[in-house]
């Protein structure tokens, strides 16, 4: 991931912000990075996918190719 890629959460500039209540603002913050949390998991549980049918799909090939060179899979 590039740092182009990469979502801030956007700041108030407000000077009137100091003066009220920031309940609102941080439940907004909150849920807006339990969503990139989220979406972060999906993506490590998406990776970890490919990965495993990766090396799911690099040992076949392996042992098919380690038996044809050794001569019980002819061509």
């Amino acid at each position: 991931m590039s740092r182009a890629d990469i979502q801030y959460m956007p700041i108030t500039t407000d000077p009137a912000r100091c003066n009220h209540d920031l309940t609102t603002e941080l439940t907004q913050a909150n849920i807006w990075l339990a969503g990139g949390l989220d979406e972060e998991r999906m993506m490590q549980r998406e990776s970890e996918h490919w990965r495993m049918a990766l090396a799911v799909m690099l040992a076949v090939t392996v042992t098919l190719l380690i038996l044809t060179w050794t001569g019980y899979i002819s061509i």
